[in-house]
């Protein structure tokens, strides 16, 4: 229980911290975290577009040093199979830096 109700903030902590960095294509409609299976759902509305675009990390994986803290994401799916195939050339396998204080609730 206490770790859906960890999940629950963390989620919201994350799409406030990730939304104004998407304000200008898209909108976040869903953000769900899972940290005990490492996977992440996520709902946008692209600008201009009617139906929302899923994407769920499958895996992820956290890394780095205390002052510098990373995350690679492992595994991505998305709704529309070009935006898959965009995801696994340009973010699958890759290392992205996460605010510290992010980090320690994923």
């Amino acid at each position: 229980m206490f770790a859906a109700a960890r999940d629950a903030l963390t989620s919201r902590t994350a799409r406030s911290y990730l939304q104004p960095k998407i304000a200008a294509y898209a909108a976040i409609e869903r953000f769900g975290l899972d940290s005990a299976a490492r996977r992440l759902e996520l709902e946008v509305r692209l600008l201009g577009e009617t139906e929302p675009l899923a994407v769920t990390v499958e895996g992820y994986r956290l890394g780095g040093t205390a002052e510098a803290r990373t995350v690679e994401i492992t595994a991505v799916t998305a709704s529309r199979p070009w935006v898959a195939a965009a995801l696994r050339t340009h973010v699958q396998g890759r290392t992205f830096p996460v605010p510290a204080w992010l980090a320690a609730l994923l």
